[in-house]
């Protein structure tokens, strides 16, 4: 029995579901979409569905084994960055990196058995294998399109509703002028002080802190993510308003979209 398959349309395919899955996968975790990444990540993917089928059984078992955890790894990937850090916080960073990307991987799968799951079903129940037709990623991409726009406007209503102010940190006669985010949800005290505790992105920690000499301790700090040990550093002050602050900043070794500081509640 010959089959005819069209090159060009599992390409088109792959790529519609690969990108589909994808950006479904950051969505779910929040992650902010680096487009190069994903497209690199997607034509990796459709390029090796393409060849699959004329490689041996060895390598078909390997591309189904090392297939998910690559395109995971080149499509999102690592982003903290552990130099200049301590042996202690190296590994600490390490441990929660290699823990988010198996999640992130273990999603990844888990939406691609799916959309295999509901192609195979309609191929028992109607004889159709829609995954042939060129429908087939018109309707993904059509998918895709619609979850972009969801999450463009998501992240635009949660701009809107968010309070975002200027504000001056200095830290040990470094000082920066950014924006902070107020945020009725951080209670976050330090025990000993009693002083309120601002979250500090990873952006501005590498414009204030000159070593990690000036980290002092760790802050536990509970999101719906779970929960994490924040290394901390004294604050020679924050200006909200003009209103001058004593405080300390937790270094959360990562990035916000819109601003760099997180602010007390009880500080606006």
């Amino acid at each position: 029995m010959c089959v005819t398959v069209y090159v060009e349309l599992v390409i088109f395919n792959n790529l519609a579901v690969d990108l589909l899955l994808e950006i479904a996968t950051l969505t779910v975790f929040r992650r902010k979409i680096k487009w190069w990444r994903v497209l690199l990540a997607s034509i990796l993917g459709a390029s090796v569905a393409t060849a699959y089928p004329l490689l041996a059984d060895g390598w078909q078992f390997a591309i189904r084994i090392l297939l998910a955890p690559a395109m995971t790894l080149v499509f999102d990937g690592f982003h903290s960055k552990i130099k200049g850090k301590s042996t202690v916080d190296k590994k600490d960073v390490i441990r929660r990196e290699i823990v988010e990307y198996f999640k992130r991987l273990s999603v990844f799968c888990l939406a691609t058995y799916l959309v295999g799951g509901v192609s195979y079903g309609i191929n028992f129940a109607l004889g159709i294998d829609v995954a042939s037709y060129w429908q087939f990623g018109v309707v993904t991409f059509a998918l895709l399109t619609m979850l972009i726009i969801v999450r463009v406007l998501v992240v635009g209503f949660s701009k809107n509703a968010q309070k975002i102010c200027s504000v001056k940190v200095c830290v040990s006669g470094r000082e920066i002028d950014t924006r902070a985010l107020l945020d009725s949800g951080n209670s976050l005290t330090d025990s000993l002080s009693g002083l309120p505790v601002v979250i500090m992105s990873q952006s501005a920690e590498k414009k204030l802190l000159r070593d990690e000499s000036l980290i002092e301790g760790y802050v536990s700090v509970k999101t719906v993510g779970g929960e994490s040990d924040m290394p901390i550093v004294r604050l020679d002050g924050v200006d909200v308003k003009g209103k001058k602050y004593s405080a300390y900043g937790a270094l959360s070794r990562q990035d916000y979209d819109d601003f760099e500081i997180i602010l007390q509640n009880t500080m606006f």
